[in-house]
């Protein structure tokens, strides 16, 4: 009976700081996110791990680790050669970190869009529409050669670019198709598009100075 109660008070114990612990760490999430801003991996990784908000479109949440994949990919190519070439060269202020987290919610948008539309883009889909790039980009690029420029230019992976350019790009390219065939007018879903992120659902929870 002794031997129960102990074992009962010590799960008790372990319990108890073990959600002090969770709880700390939410407090330090949320200090990390809000307050700083911060973009080190362990933030990001937490962040994408518990979905904590940088905005959200409707019931669509756009997570702060979803922002940090827009904004470094960004400021990589801000500091690289292509944006050097074009002019585009610069540093990461306000106005690139909101835009950063304007094309999160962007994306966001289109999915909406796209799931009342009932359209989808499959795992398939973009895959072909990857390797239609590779083909593109002539014979002598590899697939290889591809994803090395991904990342030295974006800073993403095959899987990144898929996810944040391909499928929410073969979203967009099937909605304005539908809306052009409904409406007779090709700007009608690019019109629907900027209404629907004026909406007052459309909440920003990070504040840039």
């Amino acid at each position: 009976m002794n031997s129960t109660l102990q074992l009962n008070r010590r799960a008790v114990i372990i319990g108890a700081a073990f959600l002090s612990v969770v709880a700390l760490s939410g407090a330090g999430l949320v200090t990390s996110v809000y307050v700083f801003q911060r973009e080190d991996a362990l933030t990001r990784s937490l962040s994408g791990w518990f979905r904590v908000p940088a905005a959200r479109l409707g019931s669509r949440v756009v997570t702060y680790d979803e922002y940090l994949a827009h904004l470094g990919s960004l400021r990589l190519f801000l500091e690289g050669p292509l944006a050097a070439a074009q002019g585009l060269g610069g540093t990461i202020g306000p106005e690139q970190r909101r835009s950063a987290l304007d094309r999160a919610i962007r994306i966001a948008a289109i999915d909406e869009m796209a799931a009342a539309a009932e359209l989808t883009a499959t795992p398939l889909d973009v895959e072909r529409a990857y390797d239609g790039l590779v083909a593109q980009a002539g014979t002598s690029t590899t697939p290889g050669e591809l994803q090395d420029f991904l990342r030295d230019q974006f800073g993403w992976n095959e899987s990144d670019f898929k996810r944040y350019v391909i499928r929410p790009a073969l979203l967009e390219d099937a909605l304005r198709a539908k809306r052009t065939r409904e409406t007779g007018d090709a700007t009608a879903f690019d019109r629907e598009l900027e209404e629907r992120l004026k909406r007052e659902d459309v909440v920003y929870y990070l504040r840039f100075q």
